[in-house]
């Protein structure tokens, strides 16, 4: 079900973000008297097809990694003096660029309405709040203590986990330093420098702020629902229930409690969880379930967090709609960057390529954001979209940006490149993007394995 789930939610934001995408070029060549001939979602094999009254040509293909609008001019089409004015091909540089950049655009577009929403509605975030600082790290070399929350990555203010992740990561692509600002439990405010001698291995698929040494809090086990004749039920769990250890090792954290109930299918464990009567001594036995191709344990229990802890660790970011326009464009803008700071440390063998991610993560993530509701579900989608616009956008034939490269080429030669020159760009272009797909499968690939 989740795999199902995960792919669902992948063709609906590869839909809506190609629709998004496509939509840019048709809207701006309809507008400047383009004449387009089909409007394709997806590639291959036509699933469904409508022709307008104007002869444009709108399908719903099989393959939904991708679309294309085809404008008169582009192909082989036969042009006479009837519709010249109509084709591409003949029409001014301006109105060229125009069309080509509309698409990258409209990704931009959506990215920052995406944000205003979320911005407007309010999304609950954890403050970055410190849980542990990993021994021997960067974070620990600097002196950062567990406990202390983070407010500001060098002039950024940080208000959860999100935008500290976000801060921290644009800080170290941009080689600027990092000046990262806590405060403790007793209100006062301290201030950590960190040295970044070596940052290409900070990037890459455990995360920056693992990398750094820092690993955010977590809510300790607090059990909330209990599955009626599951083995928690059986073994007497119950709501409320605070786990402390499971077979005489503590237990911190949710993350933890899931691990070690998962790598124990069918063993007995025992458990010591405090309620509000004092200790309890439990046995659960998890039952064996298969998935992600192995077997794991579960006992059949949910989280919970009590409100007192939520007030303290959980905030909802907020604007009203005016100032959400402002912070809106300016996340798309500093994510925008981020991505162009990112591609060119892979180039350079500053960041590891294990960043690229294809399909198979963005399906997983897209399940994952689902999951956790409309809200997140709207940021990954804000996020992707923002992808797209800068790979679209970057100078490599068979892509937007390699088309607006070659008319960069012929304003500056007062004449478009011959056919020929085109076809080789085109060529190199292909292969290029086949290498990068077949990098970004293997990543999937060995995160899927791994």
């Amino acid at each position: 079900m989740e795999i199902i789930q995960s792919i669902i939610f992948f063709i609906i934001a590869i839909g809506i973000l190609v629709t998004v995408h496509e939509f840019g070029h048709f809207w701006v060549a309809r507008r400047l008297g383009v004449k387009v001939l089909r409007f394709s979602i997806g590639f291959g094999k036509p699933l469904l097809m409508r022709k307008a009254g104007d002869g444009t040509e709108y399908i719903l293909a099989a393959i939904p990694l991708g679309g294309y609008v085809r404008m008169l001019g582009e192909q082989d089409d036969e042009i006479n003096e009837t519709n010249r004015h109509q084709a591409f091909n003949h029409k001014p540089l301006i109105v060229r660029t125009a069309i080509v950049s509309a698409g990258p655009l409209l990704n931009f577009i959506f990215a920052i309405m995406a944000y205003w929403l979320i911005y407007t509605v309010g999304l609950p975030g954890q403050i970055a709040m410190i849980g542990e600082i990993t021994r021997d790290s960067i974070a620990a070399q600097a002196g950062m203590k567990a406990d202390e929350q983070i407010i500001r990555v060098n002039d950024t203010q940080t208000p959860d986990w999100t935008t500290a992740n976000d801060a921290l990561l644009k800080a170290v692509i941009a080689d600027t330093g990092l000046d990262i600002h806590t405060r403790t439990d007793s209100g006062g405010l301290r201030r950590y420098r960190l040295s970044l001698t070596d940052q290409t291995g900070l990037i890459n698929d455990n995360g920056l702020v693992s990398n750094l040494g820092l690993q955010p809090w977590r809510p300790p086990v607090w059990i909330g629902e209990v599955t009626a004749g599951g083995p928690a039920h059986k073994a007497g769990l119950q709501q409320g229930d605070l786990i402390i250890s499971a077979d005489g090792q503590e237990i911190r954290n949710w993350t933890q409690w899931v691990r070690y109930i998962s790598e124990r299918p069918g063993r007995p464990i025992h458990i010591i969880a405090e309620r509000h009567t004092g200790q309890a001594e439990l046995t659960v036995i998890p039952e064996r379930v298969h998935a992600d191709g192995r077997d794991i344990g579960r006992i059949g229990v949910h989280g919970h967090i009590p409100e007192e802890i939520r007030r303290r660790h959980y905030v909802e970011i907020s604007y009203n709609p005016l100032a959400a326009v402002a912070e809106a464009i300016e996340q798309t803008w500093d994510l925008s960057i981020l991505m162009v700071r990112m591609l060119g440390r892979m180039i350079v063998g500053e960041a590891s390529y294990k960043n690229i991610s294809g399909p198979i993560t963005i399906a997983h993530y897209a399940g994952i954001t689902a999951e956790l509701g409309w809200l997140e579900y709207v940021r990954f989608l804000a996020l992707i979209s923002i992808s797209l616009g800068v790979l679209n956008l970057l100078p490599i034939p068979m892509l937007d940006g390699g088309h607006l490269l070659y008319y960069a080429i012929e304003s500056v030669r007062g004449r478009p490149l011959s056919d020929e020159a085109m076809a080789t760009g085109q060529q190199i272009g292909l292969i290029f993007l086949i290498l990068i797909m077949g990098l970004a499968f293997y990543n999937d690939f060995g995160r899927l394995l791994g």
